[in-house]
């Protein structure tokens, strides 16, 4: 469940980077949703296991020249007013994108679209979060999220547009390529094996 206190943490997008300045960046799981900050609680075992096993995967394609992977916490720039940062459990772009929006610099949010986000989710992702969410993204230029569903042991596949998102659900016989990084093939069953 998230944790929230807006009357002693709003934040603006100077005061966030003044943060970033300032004082080391939280390794608390924690977005800002229109300048609240909401904290969220760490990750879960199998949560953990599932982004390592993802990380993995993914560095691979990455050593393969295939794109730049980078692993919660993450900050995500959505908007600067009102503040809007997410921070997915994972994200893959291309080197193209990367150098077209910006160097990524030591300190402060990435501020280009990421070609695919991944969320696992959990209890904490209401149908309403989750909605919110894939608005920014989408809004942001995301082109293709994962959401990983431990319980079901499933992948949906998510095209995102301005019309709503397209999904397709990958199971553990499936294979799972990405839209945006055709290089990109994972066996489902490894994401959730034990």
């Amino acid at each position: 469940m998230a944790i929230t206190n807006p009357a002693l943490d709003w934040v603006t997008y100077e005061r966030y980077l003044t943060e970033w300045e300032t004082e080391p960046p939280t390794l608390q799981p924690c977005e800002i949703v229109d300048g609240e900050r909401i904290y969220m609680p760490s990750p879960s075992w199998s949560h953990q296991k599932i982004v390592q096993r993802l990380t993995f995967l993914l560095t691979l394609q990455e050593r393969n020249g295939v794109g730049v992977l980078a692993v919660s916490p993450m900050d995500l720039l959505i908007r600067r007013f009102p503040l809007r940062v997410r921070q997915p459990d994972l994200l893959f772009l291309s080197h193209e994108r990367l150098a077209a929006g910006q160097s990524v610099l030591n300190d402060g949010p990435l501020t280009v679209a990421p070609e695919l986000v991944i969320e696992i989710l959990s209890e904490s992702d209401t149908p309403a979060r989750l909605a919110d969410k894939l608005a920014d993204y989408t809004a942001l230029g995301v082109t293709e999220c994962w959401l990983l569903h431990p319980d079901e042991e499933t992948v949906e596949r998510l095209r995102l547009a301005p019309d709503g998102p397209e999904r397709t659900t990958f199971s553990s016989g499936d294979t799972l390529t990405s839209l945006a990084f055709p290089a990109i093939s994972l066996a489902v069953a490894d994401l959730f094996s034990a």
